[in-house]
């Protein structure tokens, strides 16, 4: 056969011509191509830098409305304590105390005001969990704060809150480290806060 090398039978090999196929082109190394990429994979690779940058925006819009959302507003009207969308309807006063009691979602007691301050207690439920909360408002030389003590469960913390007359916002620190502001309309009466608002 053309292009073996055949065995002689004197053990010898025979030197016939042998024919070695060449691969056709240039020599240029194998790994200094690269193969065009399929259709497929640019769509892929592009779907994937979509999806990613979609993310980054749409993260980014969340923090930007959380900056922007308004603060929950809680005051009191002549009948009726505001607590962001919900309204604690006057159920009446104590004759003796003169104690007033607020129904609703909550439940809410606010004492008179007195030399001492201004009391209020609420009980309610956050999430389905049971939770009270009382507060002590003071003025003293024009400045209005409040301690307030709360439970949410089993749980137990507190919080102090500061009035900034020039915005009508409370800002309150909890004994956590979590803030919350609170509004409060221009001319609205300013009442304890026995509420877990930004929680």
């Amino acid at each position: 056969m053309t292009g073996l090398t055949h065995a002689r039978r004197d053990g010898g090999m025979e030197r016939s011509a042998q024919y070695l196929p060449l691969p056709l082109g240039d020599f240029a190394p194998a790994r200094g191509r690269r193969a065009p990429l399929r259709a497929s994979a640019i769509v892929a690779r592009r779907c994937a830098e979509i999806v990613v940058t979609a993310s980054v925006v749409a993260a980014l819009i969340g923090v930007g409305l959380a900056l922007t959302k308004p603060p929950m507003q809680v005051f009191a009207g002549a009948r009726t304590v505001t607590i962001g969308g919900d309204a604690l309807a006057y159920r009446g006063s104590d004759a003796i105390s003169g104690s007033r009691l607020f129904v609703g979602d909550a439940a809410l007691i606010i004492d008179p005001i007195t030399a001492d301050g201004q009391r209020a207690a609420a009980v309610t439920f956050v999430r389905g969990v049971h939770t009270t909360g009382v507060c002590h408002l003071d003025r003293i030389r024009g400045l209005v704060t409040e301690e307030c003590t709360f439970t949410l469960g089993a749980k137990h913390f507190s919080a102090t809150d500061v009035f900034d007359g020039r915005a009508s916002r409370w800002h309150r620190v909890y004994s956590d480290g979590a803030r919350a502001v609170i509004a409060v309309p221009t001319g609205s009466q300013l009442i304890p806060l026995p509420f877990l608002v930004g929680r």
